[in-house]
C-alpha cells in the first residue's frame, strides 16, 4: 500500500522507523530509571551508554525494516522475526557467557547486533573500560546499521520495481 503513494523510499523508511525509535528510547529511559531507583544500579559513562543503546536500536530497527521489506504479509514478517530472534537470544551472550558455547558455534554469535551491544555495555558499565575496549563493538553496530538501512532501501526499490 505504501508503494503506490507519492512518498519517496527515504520518507517511507523514516516514517516507519521514527515511532519505533521513540517508543524504544522511552522504554530504555524507563528501564534505566527503574534500575537506578529500585535496584540502585549505577550507570557509568551515561553518554557512552546512551550512544551504544541508540546505535543498537537503529541497527535492530534496520533489521526490522529488512524483514518488513522481504515479507509479503504481516504473518510472514512475524515468522521471520521469530526465526531470527530465537537464535539471537540464545547465542548473543545476553543470558549466558559466550565462552560456554562450542567454538564452532561461537563465531555465529558475532553476526548478531545483540552480542556486540552486550559486550560494549558490559565493558562500559561493569568494567569501566575506555574506548579501546568498547569501540570495536560500537563500530560493528554502526556497520550493521548502515548495512541494514542500505539493504532495506535496496529491497524497497526491488519491491517498487516489481509493482
Amino acid at each position: 500500500q505504501l508503494m503506490v503513494t507519492s512518498l519517496r523510499r527515504r520518507e517511507i523508511v523514516i516514517g516507519k522507523i521514527l515511532p519505533y525509535l521513540a517508543i524504544s528510547l522511552a522504554l530504555i529511559l524507563m528501564i534505566v530509571l527503574l534500575a537506578g531507583w529500585h535496584f540502585d544500579v549505577q550507570f557509568h559513562q551515561p553518554g557512552v551508554l546512551a550512544l551504544i543503546c541508540l546505535v543498537f536500536l537503529l541497527c535492530s530497527l534496520g533489521l526490522g525494516l529488512v524483514i518488513s521489506a522481504i515479507s509479503h504479509s504481516q504473518t510472514q514478517a512475524i515468522q521471520f522475526s521469530v526465526f531470527f530472534l530465537l537464535p539471537v537470544f540464545v547465542l548473543s551472550g545476553a543470558f549466558a557467557p559466550l565462552q560456554q558455547l562450542p567454538a564452532g558455534i561461537r563465531w555465529i554469535s558475532e553476526l548478531f547486533p545483540l552480542t556486540h551491544f552486550c559486550r560494549a555495555f558490559r565493558f562500559v558499565n561493569l568494567y569501566h573500560a575506555g574506548p579501546a575496549f568498547y569501540m570495536p563493538s560500537l563500530l560493528v553496530l554502526c556497520l550493521g546499521t548502515i548495512i541494514s538501512f542500505v539493504g532495506a532501501t535496496l529491497l524497497l526499490r526491488r519491491v517498487e520495481q516489481g509493482l
